[in-house]
């Protein structure tokens, strides 16, 4: 025991002899702790609080979007049972041979032939224009009212009516829809 105590007594007399060395040596303590432990730490702390505002923003409008997507799935729910017949009024491809053998069905029934049935080159954005002169007899306001009553999505765009030996001749632009 004596001998921690003599060890304890030379290390206080080292103490009172070179309080200047002790004291620089608590300051680069301090300098170096500061610098390389409390320096980092705050660096790290302003960017988590610049990363939780980010957060909170995106909180924020994600808390928007769910609202706005709550309004559209009810809006969807209430539009459902039409959703289920717009594949027979806007088919999602032109099918045109099918709209055809439709239009050539319906011409008949109203009394007419079909002189000529032309679509454009161009297609247009959802829709396609089609070209077409018939010939007969039958009622040209009831033809056009089935026309545009078939299932297709049909727009009789332009009509016009003749007479060509002692028949009608009724040219007409259509339009047909796709999604």
């Amino acid at each position: 025991m004596n001998k921690w105590f003599s060890a304890l007594k030379r290390t206080a007399e080292f103490l009172n002899t070179n309080p200047k060395l002790y004291s620089y040596w608590a300051l680069v303590t301090v300098f170096l702790f500061g610098l390389l432990g409390v320096a980092p730490g705050i660096k790290t702390l302003s960017v988590k609080g610049k990363t939780i505002s980010e957060l909170s923003k995106i909180d924020k409008n994600l808390e928007i979007k769910v609202g706005e997507l709550t309004k559209l799935r009810d809006e969807m729910g209430s539009l459902r049972q039409e959703v289920l017949y717009i594949d027979t009024f806007m088919p999602d491809n032109p099918d045109v041979q099918g709209y055809m053998v439709d239009f050539f069905d319906l011409v008949q029934k109203g009394g007419f032939t079909i002189s000529r049935f032309s679509t454009e080159n161009r297609a247009e954005v959802n829709g396609i224009n089609i070209e077409t002169s018939l010939e007969g007899f039958g009622d040209v306001l009831g033809l056009i009212k089935d026309i545009e009553d078939l299932n297709r999505i049909t727009q009789v765009e332009k009509a016009s009516v003749s007479r060509v030996r002692n028949e009608q001749r009724v040219d007409l632009s259509l339009k047909i829809y796709f999604y």
